[in-house]
């Protein structure tokens, strides 16, 4: 087989050209980006390893004035355009940056990285140091900057000095480039300072951004698409192009196409079909065949060595899971029976919202499958498996599927493991109690799982109904949630593995633990007058009416034992 020459992690396009890496042409992005009637500012979400940075780097090299003459698109499908090269190639001064670094710790620890970033970028502008277009005191501003100095206020409004200095030594507005945008964000949810970065990046985005005069255009790339945010106040002439958008779709990832001439240039085109099962299956827009990149150059340059060599999850090891984990720790939603009809191949059915936002990331199931399309974990179901479905899709409605093998592994072996182990503190012995029946260490033993599981935030009702369904889910209980039976819908149902005996469980939350008895009896006095157990009796069964009182992290278990 033929080898390719694959630098894995190498993002610089000028490197790759140079170097004559493996290198899949996406130049045609660039006329697409530059068609008519572009927004001033265009936001582009992807998953992670889909690209996003390399396509910036490309532009970095295509629109820098200072790489005038530069040879790497030599060959390239956008060289063939003359008019548009002799338009926009090696014209705009440009200011690029990542914040893919920026957020670890605290937010004072946060503004020290970003100063960092700004610092080199100054660096790598040095020559403005000694511009003579530029006042002294744009100078001092500017050395300012170099020198990590400055207070927030001056911070905040550093990418706007940045413009303006570029328009005064070039006579022309920058463009700007920044990856990862979401990602300071991101992690100041994760360590507890969100509104202070929120505020923060508002200021240093909007600031550069909304003057015209200071700007050409701006590229942001990231995973998450959270305009709603209002990190971008006062900018008229902005879009954001996600996952779902016709625009760019097949501009990051490889098409099918695109695999097929790799494939075959490295002599093993008969591993098609492998590499569909296990890197196929994402939809971007129009365009249903899109694979993961990544995968692709990783598993190339593993056979280089091994001709025989099986696909791994290279992706998924690479993946920053923090938000998912974090959701479910937070939310304690009993989700692992729709993770497990994922696990199996099948459609979940929800309601996606790409617009979601951090502040709002907690409130509800919807938004864990929101961000899971969006970061790559799962895809539309593709249309000729839609027959599949028992139901019309109601409008808004989506039907979701893990997008290939390497997913539905990942999945599989990881994700339960997220629900479980909080949940695993609760040994065996919980069941034993629960189905002899006794009280006193089924009250102990969720006590001890409230401890260890849930906040001062979460002293809700619906919080201590998901953790309860939850932890039997957990054990593959057949359990139900709200369930009509009898005069109305018992709150959790449990079938016993035997499949005789049923468990039918009402809970009450009350303010202090002197209310728990009380409340306890209360849910048993509501199983015996809404008749839940009506529809259970039958022979030789067993019905298990538990009343579960929660006050806090308290917990008093009540139960009668029907026998039929």
């Amino acid at each position: 087989m033929a080898r390719y020459n694959i630098e894995i992690g190498c993002v610089n396009f000028r490197s790759m050209r140079e170097k004559q890496l493996c290198y899949v042409d996406k130049t045609s992005f660039i006329e697409e980006f530059l068609a008519p009637n572009r927004p001033t500012v265009s936001l582009i979400t992807r998953p992670r390893r889909f690209g996003k940075t390399l396509t910036l780097n490309m532009l970095k090299e295509f629109f820098d004035i200072r790489r005038k003459g530069t040879k790497s698109f030599d060959g390239l499908a956008i060289k063939y355009n003359h008019t548009l090269c002799d338009e926009w190639m090696n014209k705009f001064p440009i200011l690029s940056l990542s914040l893919k670094d920026v957020g670890t710790g605290d937010f004072s620890r946060a503004l020290g990285s970003l100063r960092g970033i700004l610092s080199e970028l100054c660096d790598e502008h040095a020559y403005l140091a000694d511009s003579p277009q530029l006042t002294e005191q744009n100078k001092k501003d500017f050395q300012a900057l170099t020198a990590r100095q400055g207070d927030l206020a001056f911070l905040s409004s550093s990418l706007r000095l940045l413009c303006r200095l570029l328009v005064k030594h070039w006579d022309i507005a920058p463009i700007i480039l920044i990856d990862e945008y979401d990602v300071p964000l991101a992690r100041a949810m994760q360590y507890g300072y969100y509104d202070e970065m929120k505020g923060f990046l508002r200021d240093f985005f909007s600031s550069a951004m909304k003057d015209s005069t200071l700007l050409t255009t701006a590229v942001l790339t990231g995973c998450l698409r959270i305009t709603r945010e209002s990190l971008f106040t006062g900018l008229n002439n902005f879009k954001c192009y996600g996952i779902s958008d016709t625009r760019f779709a097949d501009k990051l990832g490889f098409t099918s196409t695109e695999v097929d001439i790799l494939l075959k240039q490295a002599g093993m085109p008969e591993k098609k079909p492998l590499l569909k099962e296990w890197y196929d299956g994402y939809q971007f827009g129009p365009h249903k065949e899109i694979y993961c990149p990544w995968d692709i150059l990783q598993y190339l340059a593993d056979c280089a060595d091994n001709p025989d060599q099986s696909p791994q999850c290279y992706w998924i090891n690479t993946s920053e899971n923090f938000l998912l984990k974090q959701f479910i720790e937070e939310t304690r939603l009993p989700l692992s029976g729709k993770l497990r009809t994922l696990a199996q191949g099948n459609p979940i059915i929800t309601t996606i919202d790409e617009n979601i936002t951090y502040g709002n990331l907690y409130s509800s199931e919807q938004h864990l499958w929101s961000i899971l399309y969006m970061t790559g974990y799962l895809t539309k179901l593709p249309e000729s498996r839609l027959a599949q479905i028992d139901r019309t899709l109601l409008p808004g409605q989506t039907a979701l599927v893990l997008p290939n093998k390497e997913i539905r592994k990942y999945i599989t072996d990881t994700v339960d493991m997220f629900f479980t182990e909080n949940l695993q503190k609760t040994d065996y012995d919980f069941f034993n109690s629960f189905w002899l029946p006794e009280e006193k260490e089924v009250s102990t033993k969720l006590t001890e799982l409230c401890i260890n599981s849930i906040s001062y935030h979460d002293y809700y009702e619906h919080f201590y109904h998901a953790l309860v369904l939850g932890l039997f889910l957990a054990f593959q209980y057949d359990a139900v949630s709200n369930l009509e039976r009898g005069l109305g819908r018992s709150d959790i149902i449990v079938h016993h593995p035997n499949m005789t005996d049923i468990a039918i469980i009402e809970l009450k939350k009350g303010r202090e633990k002197d209310d728990l008895e009380d409340l306890a009896e209360q849910a048993l006095e509501q199983i015996r007058l809404k008749q839940y157990n009506t529809p259970y009796k039958k022979p030789g069964a067993r019905i298990f009416c538990w009343g579960m009182a929660f006050a806090q992290k308290e917990c008093v278990a009540r139960c009668r034992l029907v026998e039929c």
